[in-house]
């Protein structure tokens, strides 16, 4: 002890003032120490003066390029590339160098015989090497610091490369996904090199000096390489404007030649004009077959849609028509071609073929009219409805439908296209048109909802693309915490309370609570600052430990008092997550020692523990009546063995306490084992008939509160483990009970039985002959779900819950009310009689005013049909009163007409 003392007192600064004395003849010479030391020290100032003016020149005959790095070396081929502030630290290490030489011969010098008759100055100007006070001879020496060269060059370079890094998105596409196989945009693609590049950054933080800069230099070059290959907005406005040009020009092609092979089908103008009417049956309509509809038993015809009476008979305006058709036919086959060919010229130059003209816009038509047939069939699907619930979104129908005409419009060649539902289910994630569904089935939507939230676990934060993380959730990322047990620990809790959540303002309080849980683990990134404050607090909590027994007489503590004070103390520290939390617990751990118990206390205490384990009853006694007893024993006897210095021998009864712990708990099991075993024996010999359910539900109180009364003992039985004072013990629990506890479970068996009953009372108090008692009671059994057993209910029954809701209503509004009033001394006392069902009201409102036909107020809300008024009246004045019933549909008040107006004088 005496030992560990004097090492904490070693650690005390000791101050100490030593006087040099000298004493010589002042005749002996021309020279005394102080005459050379000023003459060495000018003489240093001198050099070093030399040596900062060619360091000067040096620097300044660096070369640098538009980066400001250095271009051309003397002595070094550098491998990386260095600033000029490197080199000019490189060069001050050299002086540095030079420098503590001189200061080394001067104190050489300074110690030797004095007075001197002359005053020698080479112990200055040996130091320093001839060639140091050129500027190729600086740059020679200063070119040989390598290591200060990258330790100075490294922060600069990655400033230099994270600046490279600054890329404006701005002037880049974040629409069209042209990058990554086709799965990024060009912002996104950015942001994911950018990412990269950062991540090699930071990894190369922990490297040595030159392959820092190796590292950082690596990471700009990999960016830059993969920065040539994005293509700006303007790099893409001018190339898709050169290939639009170039499609036009191609499609102006087309139109020509089809116009100069196809049109027009006669002339009608001009020298060769034949002689009207023309057959059109000698050739032209074997020529335009495709485009050519004879109508049955007579000459009537089509030919491009326009109709024709006579097809062995065409009038020149009929044939003026369809050549106008014609016309118009390849101009159009020229707007779907150009939605075919997009940019690509060679799509085009492949249809400018004679015999294709006339495929090609037939063809054109056909994917017209299926494009046509997708947009109809797009529209349908948006008017569709489900017992008044909207079946399809309309946002996602639009989209799809836009989707599919690049996909209808590809098939232009295909000999036989595609139905119409086909197109549009290519069109989906999917390929199925259930991805279009409006996610207004409320079930679904709270589902997609809890999957979502779980889906906020991430191992890695995304920075880029569709599914960057959004700032609120990067909490839930793996990659900030430094222990992934403690992580998953919380990400598998989290996950299991969302499955069972009811409600979205449920899965909001949990993702809040995680993100609390979260909060309190260590980051990764200040794990290691963290776990270098600990190892400093442990150190300094055993050295305040030392310190302690200096101060106090230790032969009043037991062996172990300190000891134990300070493991108790380094586990507060070791629990610790950030450094000021350390700190915190080295405070804690410090009042832990400060408040050991001295022995006598130990003891005294220790036979309270004693005395309390002697008071309880004898163990064959113990009943379940005795839990708590004996619990508060334990929880004594738990707080004497944890105190730091205590001594578990002193309680010898502690095995007689164990006993009596395992016996009340078996007794408390055995209880709780009989009540489950009645109870599951009833339950399971009910049915599923209306009468059965309602037993069932008369048990729901019963069972609810064995389950809880089970869940207390687990939980104590968890706590005992925990303590681990005592050997294991078990709650010993039956079967019985856990099927008990399944069927009041967040999800049972009584979950689904409240959803089924309350669908089964809408159903039945919907129908014509239910009665408005039968109507209330179905909604109030709706209204009493969870949110999200009201989604998983029917749609079916949610219309019934409209219905009745909606009958009530009218029920309510066809309620007649008569009120009257009587005054009496300090109150005016308000009744009246209502014509109808009043049991479909919620309740009244009673208004008040002292004027008969302005200025009421709501005075009153009751489910009552009277309403004493004693406050707010003035002696002498006429109050009027009126009444109205209303019920709460769909969150908004429906009400009756309003009674007549009663009216007193208050006395």
């Amino acid at each position: 002890m005496e030992a560990k003392i004097a090492q904490i007192f070693a650690l005390v600064p000791i101050i100490a003032v030593m006087f040099t004395f000298s004493f010589s003849s002042a005749f002996a010479a021309s020279y005394d120490i102080d005459d050379v030391a000023s003459a060495l020290e000018a003489e240093k100032t001198l050099q070093l003066s030399y040596l900062e003016n060619a360091k000067t020149q040096a620097v300044n005959s660096y070369e640098l390029d538009d980066d400001g790095f250095i271009k051309t070396f003397l002595t070094i081929t550098p491998a990386v590339k260095y600033n000029k502030a490197a080199v000019e630290a490189a060069a001050d290490k050299v002086i540095a160098d030079v420098e503590a030489t001189m200061n080394k011969n001067i104190n050489n010098a300074l110690n030797g015989t004095f007075p001197v008759s002359t005053i020698d100055k080479t112990p200055v100007t040996s130091a320093v090497p001839s060639a140091l006070l050129t500027k190729d001879g600086m740059k020679t020496a200063l070119e040989k610091e390598t290591a200060t060269l990258n330790e100075t060059q490294a922060p600069l370079t990655k400033a230099f490369v994270e600046g490279k890094l600054a890329v404006d998105l701005s002037k880049y596409d974040n629409t069209e996904k042209l990058y990554e196989k086709d799965s990024l945009t060009a912002v996104q693609y950015i942001e994911k090199l950018t990412a990269e590049a950062k991540k090699a950054i930071a990894d190369a933080d922990d490297f040595a000096a030159a392959k820092k800069i190796a590292a950082y230099e690596k990471a700009l070059n990999t960016f830059e390489t993969k920065m040539k290959g994005v293509k700006t907005l303007e790099d893409q406005a001018i190339e898709d404007g050169e290939n639009a040009k170039g499609v036009d020009f191609v499609i102006s092609v087309w139109v020509f030649g089809a116009q100069s092979h196809l049109y027009p089908v006669v002339p009608v103008t001009g020298t060769s004009v034949p002689e009207f009417p023309v057959d059109f049956t000698t050739g032209v309509t074997a020529k335009f077959a495709a485009f050519y509809e004879a109508k049955t038993s007579t000459a009537k015809a089509t030919l491009f849609g326009v109709e024709i009476d006579d097809i062995t008979k065409v009038t020149r305006t009929e044939a003026a028509a369809v050549n106008n058709a014609l016309y118009a036919a390849i101009n159009d086959a020229a707007k779907v071609i150009k939605v075919y060919a997009g940019n690509d010229v060679d799509k085009v130059g492949e249809l400018i073929v004679e015999e294709y003209y006339l495929r090609t816009i037939r063809n054109s038509m056909d994917v017209a009219d299926k494009y046509a047939e997708v947009k109809e069939l797009g529209e349908k699907l948006k008017k569709e409805y489900s017992y008044g619930i909207k079946r399809y979104d309309d946002a996602k129908v639009d989209a799809a439908v836009a989707d599919a005409e690049a996909l209808v419009y590809g098939d232009l060649n295909k000999k036989k296209l595609e139905t119409a539902e086909y197109y549009l289910e290519k069109a989906t994630e999917n390929n199925d048109l259930d991805d279009l569904l409006a996610v207004n089935y409320e079930y679904q939507r709270f589902e997609k909802a809890v999957e979502d939230a779980k889906a906020k676990f991430i191992d890695r934060i995304e920075v880029y693309g569709d599914n960057k993380t959004a700032e609120a959730d990067k909490v839930y990322a793996k990659e900030l915490y430094a222990v992934a047990d403690d992580y998953d620990k919380i990400k598998k809790d989290t996950c299991e309370a969302l499955e069972v959540a009811q409600s979205y303002a449920e899965i909001s309080e949990i993702m809040a609570g995680a993100a609390e849980e979260l909060g309190k683990l260590m980051l990764a990134a200040d794990a290691k600052e963290v776990e270098k404050a600990q190892e400093a607090y442990k150190t300094s909590l055993e050295n305040y430990s030392l310190l302690r027994q200096s101060l106090v007489d230790t032969t009043k503590y037991t062996k172990t008092a300190f000891t134990d004070a300070v493991k108790a103390g380094e586990k507060l520290i070791d629990e610790a997550v950030t450094v000021d939390g350390v700190k915190a617990a080295y405070a804690e751990a410090q009042a832990i020692i400060d408040g050991l118990k001295t022995k006598a206390e130990l003891e005294d205490m220790a036979k309270a523990v004693v005395a309390q384990i002697d008071a309880l009853p004898y163990t064959a006694k113990l009943t379940a009546a005795d839990a708590a007893t004996v619990q508060a024993a334990y929880e004594a006897y738990v707080e004497y063995v944890k105190t730091p210095g205590a001594d578990k021998k002193l309680i010898t009864n502690s095995s007689l306490l164990s006993a009596k712990l395992k016996a009340v708990i078996e007794a408390e099991a055995k209880e709780i084992n009989d009540a489950a075993a009645d109870l599951a024996k009833a339950y399971k010999k009910l049915g599923n008939s209306d009468a059965d359910n309602q037993a069932k539900l008369a048990m729901k109180a019963d069972i609810q509160a064995l389950a809880d009364k089970a869940a207390a003992l687990t939980d104590k039985v968890d706590g005992i483990n925990d303590d681990a004072v005592f050997g294991k013990v078990s709650a010993g629990l039956s079967a019985d009970v856990t099927y008990l506890q399944d069927l009041v479970d967040v999800e049972g068996a009584y979950y689904y039985l409240a959803v089924d009953m309350a669908e089964q009372a809408l159903y039945l108090a919907a129908k014509q002959d239910a009665t408005v008692e039968e109507m209330k009671a179905a909604l109030e059994a709706y209204n009493n779900l969870t949110d999200k057993q009201k989604y998983w209910i029917d749609w079916d029954a949610i219309e019934w819950a409209r219905i009745i809701e909606s009958k009530l209503a009218t029920v309510v509004e066809s309620l007649k009310i008569t009120a009257s009033s009587k005054a009496t001394k300090g109150a005016i006392t308000v009744t009246w009689k209502v014509a109808g069902d009043a049991a479909a009201a919620d309740g009244y409102q009673i208004w008040k005013s002292t004027k008969k036909n302005s200025g009421f107020k709501k005075a009153f809300t009751t489910t009552k049909t009277s309403y004493k008024n004693t406050k707010g009246l003035e002696k002498g004045t006429r109050y009027y009163y009126k009444v109205r019933a209303y019920i709460v549909v769909d969150g908004k008040n429906v009400y009756s007409d309003w009674s007549n107006k009663a009216y007193r004088v208050a006395q």
